[in-house]
């Protein structure tokens, strides 16, 4: 009798977890509608009490568990999310569902579109600083020069040993014929050296920033691919079935006990 009243006692329990409602007559009890829980959806399939007194029947429970991602989830053709990501990384991964990617890949975005405009930017105040301070102290005429003259002003001293050089070199095709025009002379080599390292500097930020849009260009590709991969497996989740839990309650008071069925449909 004890036996049979604690395993009463459980599975009313469990009938009140299952916000099942017993009717008075003690004969049987119709199921619910679909019960949303912080566990994930609990269907109720079926409980019977007999008119006896005591649960002595199987009692069946189905509880189908759905991941927290399902419901957030969105079936999406991966072609679209596809050319959505390439569009703008991280689009194609929040249209699926996926946000917190889709904002990482699209927060990687911005932070190099910043850091591209912001070499671009160095680079072009460097590159004033140089040719402002070749100006100042070797004489140089900056309008209307290539960058190859700028490189050869900050390795040689002046003009005249830049021409000796490629003249001892057989290089006549890099002389300098107009002395006037594109003269320079630096009056030590502090000066000298001191353009070099304003002129090195403004061409690392040129190729910084070169390099930041193929960072760009790859991370297009790479947000294109991972909401591709997204799209396929959520399509892939929505066409799988979901997992039955059956417990069957014997309470009896000669063999009580609980049994577990767990079924995955494919």
């Amino acid at each position: 009798m004890v036996k049979g009243l604690s395993c009463s006692l459980f599975m009313v329990l469990v009938l009140a977890l299952a916000s099942e409602v017993v009717g008075q007559d003690g004969t049987s009890c119709a199921p619910l509608a679909p019960t949303r829980m912080s566990a994930g959806l609990v269907s109720l399939v079926a409980f019977q009490v007999p008119a006896e007194g005591l649960l002595t029947g199987a009692n069946v429970v189905n509880l189908m568990p759905i991941a927290s991602s399902v419901g957030q989830a969105k079936r999406v053709a991966p072609g679209k999310a596809f050319l959505l990501s390439l569009l703008l990384p991280g689009l194609g991964e929040r249209t699926c569902g996926a946000s917190t990617r889709g904002w990482a890949l699209t927060a990687t975005e911005a932070t190099l579109w910043a850091s591209m405009v912001a070499f671009r930017l160095y680079g072009h105040w460097r590159t004033q600083d140089y040719r402002a301070y070749a100006a100042s102290k070797a004489g140089v005429s900056p309008e209307g020069k290539s960058h190859r003259y700028f490189v050869d002003i900050g390795n040689y001293a002046s003009i005249d040993s830049y021409n000796a050089a490629m003249l001892r070199e057989r290089n006549l095709a890099k002389v300098y014929q107009d002395t006037e025009t594109y003269f320079w002379r630096w009056p030590s080599e502090v000066e000298r050296i001191r353009y070099a390292h304003l002129r090195v500097s403004a061409d690392n930020a040129y190729q910084r920033s070169l390099m930041i849009v193929g960072a760009i260009l790859a991370n297009h590709l790479v947000s294109a691919i991972d909401a591709l991969w997204v799209a396929r497996r959520t399509q892939q989740h929505a066409s799988q079935g979901m997992t039955d839990v059956q417990f069957d309650f014997g309470c009896s008071p000669v063999n009580p006990g609980i049994s577990v069925t767990v079924v995955r449909h494919f």
